[in-house]
């Protein structure tokens, strides 16, 4: 990206500091997602996740390309559970783990984000299942049906 080194620069300065050079830059590159992408990054390690979720939303929505967009929804849905929102950071992080299917994270977060919603039980049966289908063994193969998992390969 033609910004990587003020993004980076940024990334050195104090938490207020980088979000003000971020703002700045959304309002040259208003319609650029990477930009807003960085922006909600600043305002997450500020401190100021909701407004953070707003950015990584927007993002999003003007097209933000991997791999931000993995980062972004990770992100997003760790802001969601850091503010105490645990049913749409549960639904995010599910959404993000059956996207990225190959993501460990995702499927952490999906699993911690689902018990902290008092869904612990359907976490753990999605966790399993997640498991046994990306298991390399063999000799867990055997036991794929009967556990509820379905072997990926």
């Amino acid at each position: 990206h033609e910004l990587d080194a003020d993004f980076a620069a940024a990334a050195e300065a104090a938490a207020d500091q980088r979000v003000a050079v971020m703002e700045q830059l959304v309002s040259e590159h208003e319609d650029d997602p990477r930009v807003r992408f960085e922006l909600a990054r600043a305002l997450d390690a500020a401190g100021r996740g909701e407004e953070a979720i707003a950015q990584h939303e927007e993002a999003l929505r003007r097209g933000l390309r991997e791999p931000q967009r993995f980062v972004s929804l990770m992100e997003r849905a760790l802001a969601a559970h850091t503010a105490g929102r645990h049913e749409q950071a549960f639904a995010w992080a599910t959404e993000l783990s059956e996207r990225y299917d190959d993501s460990t994270a995702a499927a952490a977060l999906a699993v911690l984000t689902g018990a902290e919603a008092g869904r612990a039980q359907e976490a753990a049966r999605s966790a399993a299942q997640w498991m046994l289908g990306h298991s390399v063994t063999p000799r867990d193969w055997e036991f794929t049906e009967r556990l509820g998992g379905t072997r990926q390969g």
